[in-house]
């Protein structure tokens, strides 16, 4: 297929983006002019284009769908953004451990540690499904994470002066004035500290 003669895209965005324009191209003169001149200024900027192309290599293989971890990374757990339980649940294995041992020198009953270790064993089997689901999908993000990072970044901080690429790069930026690599690498830390745990 045509497709297959002219995809060099290293990205399931990318293949998307490229698949999209042949099934749906552009059909306006100004539109269309306005690609020429981007791929005119791509063309003589060889070192950044190996390098944009050097970062979708970071990742071995082939780049998964993202939708998956834009589903589980758009969704929110009320309970889980309540400081106070985000407090308790991070002081509780240090409180356990307290327990332990002011029970060890005989200044509390037992009852303390053993409540608070049952208490933690509770609070990891409630819902282990979906925290085993939750560390399999960020995991098999992670590479394509650090991909999608170094190559915004690239985007972000060129020079360029084509209006089609200006434009691109004025909408990777959010209302808060974050970059697309930014938040792309806060979730990339999300998702390391989840995998390594």
């Amino acid at each position: 297929s045509l497709f297959q003669c002219i995809n060099t895209a290293r990205t399931y965005r990318g293949r998307l983006a490229l698949k999209n324009s042949l099934i749906k191209p552009i059909k306006t003169k100004e539109e269309i002019l306005k690609r020429q001149k981007a791929i005119a200024e791509l063309a003589n900027k060889l070192d950044w284009r190996q390098c944009f192309s050097a970062e979708a290599k970071v990742k071995q293989g082939e780049m998964y769908n993202p939708q998956k971890l834009c589903t589980w990374a758009e969704t929110r757990n009320s309970i889980y953004s309540y400081k106070p339980v985000v407090v308790f649940l991070r002081g509780l294995p240090f409180i356990t451990i307290f327990l332990i041992l002011f029970s060890a020198l005989g200044l509390i009953t037992y009852y303390f540690p053993a409540a608070a270790v049952i208490l933690q064993i509770i609070i990891l089997v409630a819902k282990s499904k979906d925290r085993s689901k939750t560390f399999a999908i960020t995991y098999r993000y992670r590479n394509d994470l650090k991909a999608y990072a170094g190559m915004l970044a690239l985007l972000e901080k060129e020079d360029f002066t084509s209006i089609y690429i200006k434009k691109m790069q004025v909408s990777l930026t959010n209302k808060g004035s974050k970059t697309a690599h930014q938040q792309i690498r806060e979730l990339e830390r999300i998702v390391d500290s989840i995998s390594n745990r």
